[in-house]
């Protein structure tokens, strides 16, 4: 098998799921705040609602605190961080995946620590996020799949 070139994947969410995150909460908070129950119930829930929120709104913080992942052969990743220096890792076994983005964990070599990154589709360049798809969900040992996405198994 050739050796393929490593992936540069930029990481964080985009700009749709930022929209759709507000969205989603906007939505939810305005149905909770207008339903036909005491007000009491309304304004917990429209609380409940708004604690969600903030809470997504810090797990994501999180994650957009690594800027670009460099994946390397054999499931070798450096992390390049803001304002930080770059932390050697792992891929973690228990990624999600979907055509639109993916979350991928990340073991740090050098502590015990587990990271949680997302990558979205639209932030980076098609080809490097179907190789993405394909180490993840394949390995790292997977055969290329052609352009037109026919295995020849003759």
């Amino acid at each position: 098998m050739a050796h393929e070139p490593p992936i540069d994947l930029v990481t964080g969410e985009s700009r749709w799921l930022r929209i759709a995150r507000h969205g989603l909460f906007a939505t939810a908070a305005s149905m909770l705040a207008f339903a036909p129950t005491d007000p009491i119930w309304r304004w917990a829930a429209v609380a409940g609602v708004g604690l969600v929120a903030m809470l997504a709104s810090i797990r994501l913080g999180r994650m957009t605190r690594i800027r670009s992942l460099h994946l390397m052969a054999h499931d070798m990743v450096t992390l390049r961080r803001v304002d930080l220096p770059e932390i050697q890792a792992t891929l973690g076994s228990d990624s999600w995946c979907t055509a639109w983005m993916t979350i991928i964990p990340l073991n740090c070599l050098d502590r015990q620590k587990r990271l949680r990154v997302l990558v979205c589709r639209s932030r980076n360049h098609p080809e490097d996020y179907r190789r993405l798809l394909r180490l993840i969900r394949l390995g790292p040992d997977s055969v290329p799949v052609p352009e037109n996405g026919i295995l020849d198994t003759r």
